[in-house]
């Protein structure tokens, strides 16, 4: 009788052990699956806080704002000076037209288109050598300063005038400069001007009337309608 349920029995018993073990191992694998990460996590807390403090303590580097220029580069007062002096300078007397300028701040852009003696234009950059032993020095926007025997001068662009009226200032240039600096000049023949006659008016000049006494009643009618037209054409017209 015990054998027998024993034996019923026995199958009961080894099924309730295999399904202990088998939760006993899912256990241990659960424990190493979750346990380890949680341990890193807890190890590498500390050391951020203490990275994060070590760079709170560190101290803010100090910038130099002036070498970046934000506001612009300061104008030297000494160039200033200089480019204010060459307004001053005496013109030139070279037989040179400056035809047209290109004006830059940076010198190596600078240029100027110049007319010789032998009506040749030609584009010259600072430092060039210009007809006459002269050299080209600076460019403005209205004229050029050139050296010439360790000496600046301005050259100006030339005053073109549409009336027919010639300035004429060799006598007093020639007066006030020294006999060194005279350069002969080609020979031109001198143009003869007349003087313009203007017509006198004789004093007992009188202006015709009209007699508007003699006028009919249609005519003055006429007279005075024209001028209220021509009234109102003035008080339209701007």
């Amino acid at each position: 009788m015990n054998t027998l349920g024993l034996q019923q029995k026995a199958p009961v018993v080894i099924l309730v052990l295999l399904i202990l073990a088998m939760l006993f191992t899912l256990g241990l694998q659960a424990y190493e699956f979750f346990m380890p990460g949680y341990s890193e996590s807890s190890e590498s807390a500390p050391v951020k806080e203490a990275s994060t403090s070590t760079t709170r303590q560190q101290p803010r580097p100090e910038l130099n704002v002036d070498q970046y220029e934000l506001f612009g580069k300061p104008i030297d007062p000494n160039q200033q000076q200089q480019a204010v002096k060459t307004e001053d300078l005496p013109k030139t007397n070279l037989r040179l037209t400056l035809r047209g300028v290109s004006a830059s701040t940076k010198i190596e852009q600078a240029s100027a288109l110049i007319e010789g003696p032998n009506k040749e234009t030609l584009k010259y950059s600072v430092n060039d050598t210009l007809p006459g032993n002269a050299k080209l020095k600076s460019v403005h926007e209205k004229r050029i300063v050139i050296e010439r025997n360790g000496r600046l001068e301005n050259l100006y662009f030339p005053e073109d005038v549409n009336i027919g009226i010639v300035r004429n200032d060799s006598n007093r240039d020639s007066q006030n400069r020294p006999q060194s600096q005279l350069q002969p000049q080609a020979h031109t023949q001198p143009v003869r001007t007349q003087p313009i006659q203007v017509p006198q008016i004789p004093q007992n000049f009188s202006r015709p009337t009209t007699n508007l006494d003699n006028l009919s009643e249609e005519r003055k009618q006429e007279i005075k309608s024209r001028l209220e037209k021509l009234r109102e054409k003035m008080k339209q017209t701007p």
